[in-house]
């Protein structure tokens, strides 16, 4: 996710808000704490939100008006509902609102930071390990499945780097290089290139992990990151 991506927080509970606004803004965003309808409003007016999280509403507030007004501002808006009941987790389902992820309770600042992470980023993997003919574009590289050759300008025939990976190398880039900018969960690589989860796979992930990061130094648009406890995301910019 971005640095400075605006995130609405409404909840009548003052201590929360404040607790995970600072965190959140530790993190690289700008948080807004909301309890009342007009102020919601106005600050809607006022900025983009790429992110709205509901917690506990005043009386005053009834969810289904709180979604539907989100909805008419921008129904690409990412929504964390806090629900306190399996019947308002009904409820809320029932309302088949796009790209709303609920979770129970109300947990910690950095759980929640992680539920905003995983909903923005995390997409479903289908198994990709397999050798097949694919290329795999991304900035200034290309990536041959089959032949495990990875090479960096790959439009300049005079100014080419080719390099060789290994199987799992090879395998691990694969799974990043076909969802860019998305987070490919631990789990997941786990399941395609390692079979289970172990101390030691786990290790030997953050070694092979560390070696791509290295072979993709080249390029100044493209990042690894390290998603804590979630999974990787290959980092694309723009080329300029």
């Amino acid at each position: 996710m971005e640095s400075k991506d605006n995130i609405l927080i409404i909840d009548k509970d003052i201590k929360f808000t404040n607790s995970l606004s600072n965190y959140l803004e530790k993190k690289g965003f700008i948080a807004f704490g909301v309890r009342t309808k007009e102020l919601m409003l106005r600050l809607f007016e006022a900025n983009t939100f790429s992110f709205v999280v509901i917690g506990s509403l005043p009386n005053d507030f009834r969810i289904i008006d709180v979604l539907e007004t989100i909805k008419d501002v921008n129904d690409e808006i990412r929504i964390i509902v806090i629900y306190s009941s399996i019947s308002e987790k009904q409820s809320i389902e029932e309302l088949h609102i796009n790209n709303c992820k609920l979770i129970p309770n109300k947990q910690n600042p950095k759980k929640i930071y992680n539920h905003i992470v995983s909903h923005e980023e995390q997409t479903d993997v289908e198994p990709v390990y397999e050798i097949n003919d694919e290329v795999l574009y991304f900035s200034k590289f290309s990536f041959s499945v089959s032949q495990r050759l990875l090479t960096f300008n790959y439009e300049k025939e005079d100014d080419k780097t080719v390099m060789m990976l290994t199987k799992k190398e090879g395998a691990l880039l694969q799974l990043l290089a076909s969802k860019p900018n998305h987070i490919v969960t631990r789990e997941c690589l786990y399941k395609n290139i390692w079979n289970d989860k172990r101390y030691y796979n786990t290790r030997s992930m953050d070694v092979y992990v560390s070696k791509l990061r290295k072979y993709l130094s080249s390029d100044k648009n493209i990042q690894i990151i390290n998603r804590h406890d979630i999974g990787f995301v290959l980092k694309i910019k723009p080329n300029k």
